[in-house]
């Protein structure tokens, strides 16, 4: 995109990559970061690239945030919030191998983790139609140390019927 009259600052990228992710045009977002960089707009927190992972799992383009994160990786560390913006956009377009996957990695490699990892895995199964294998994951995680709620128990028993 071409600005006239006005040199973008990174606060005016930002703005425009936010507003493309709510509008549901992740491509258009990452464009506008890959445009940023190219002119030596750097953007060192990963919250911008987590907003475009997530608006790339709402419209199911999860090959395109395995992309940027793989591409992220080459040119810095990756926190928690990439992966567990990948878990979910994985889990919006059902495909939980890919999620237990990242889920396994970051068990593995990185921090631990987080509840928000556990209900994109759990999303994941469900949205992948595999509720016949809730109740087994649940048990997997409660053997590596995991706590799941007698709430969450109850809400799963409840939507499963």
């Amino acid at each position: 995109m071409r600005f006239y009259c006005v040199a973008p600052s990174k606060r005016l990228y930002e703005i425009m990559v936010l507003v493309y992710c709510r509008m549901g045009f992740p491509e258009t977002a990452h464009c506008f970061v890959d445009e940023a960089e190219r002119k030596g707009i750097l953007f060192d927190d990963n919250s911008i690239h987590v907003s475009i992972i997530e608006a790339y799992g709402v419209v199911k383009l999860w090959q395109k945030a395995e992309s940027l994160v793989g591409g992220l990786r080459m040119r810095r560390s990756v926190d928690r919030k990439v992966w567990n913006a990948l878990i979910h956009a994985y889990a919006a377009s059902g495909c939980y191998e890919r999620a237990r996957a990242t889920f396994n990695m970051l068990m593995r490699d990185c921090p631990a983790p987080t509840l928000e990892s556990i209900n994109g895995l759990l999303q994941a199964l469900i949205t992948d139609g595999r509720l016949d294998e809730l109740y087994v994951v649940i048990e997997e995680l409660q053997d590596m140390g995991f706590k799941i709620s007698l709430m969450l128990l109850l809400n799963l028993e409840m939507y499963l019927k």
